[in-house]
């Protein structure tokens, strides 16, 4: 579904919300800015529950990108529906059996993580219809 204010209506008195990103956007309305050299990886609630909810193994995983320029990334910032739900750095970057990179990291300082996590990546790296859920920001 398309996402405009369109999917929002009044209706006796209650608010009716027809999208998800549209209650993320009424919830969450602090907006990280993003000046440190990141990587946006979008990850999906199937692919956390494939995972056994953890989001540090379904976030570092099986990646069609480039190792020379993943590797000048400083973070990797594990995003939900526009939402940080974590960031890693130390991400030392491999080439996977499958032919994808994988990276082993660990979660950053909780200066930085304070940052990102729990606000919503600017509008910017939301781009409907993207088909490649990884965005290098300042890479």
């Amino acid at each position: 579904m398309k996402r405009s204010k369109k999917n929002i209506r009044k209706d006796y008195g209650k608010t009716i919300i027809k999208n998800h990103s549209e209650c993320i956007d009424m919830l969450i309305d602090e907006i990280a800015e993003i000046i440190e050299k990141c990587i946006i990886i979008k990850i999906t609630q199937p692919s956390i529950d494939r995972n056994k909810g953890n989001i540090y193994d379904t976030t570092r995983m099986h990646w069609v990108m480039s190792i020379k320029r993943a590797s000048t990334a400083d973070y990797v910032l594990s995003v939900q529906s526009g939402i940080v739900l974590e960031v890693y750095t130390d991400m030392v970057w491999e080439t996977h059996e499958s032919g994808r990179i994988i990276f082993v990291g660990k979660q950053a300082e909780n200066s930085i993580r304070d940052k990102y996590v729990g606000k919503r990546i600017p509008q910017q790296f939301m781009k409907v219809g993207s088909a490649n859920p990884c965005q290098y920001v300042n890479c």
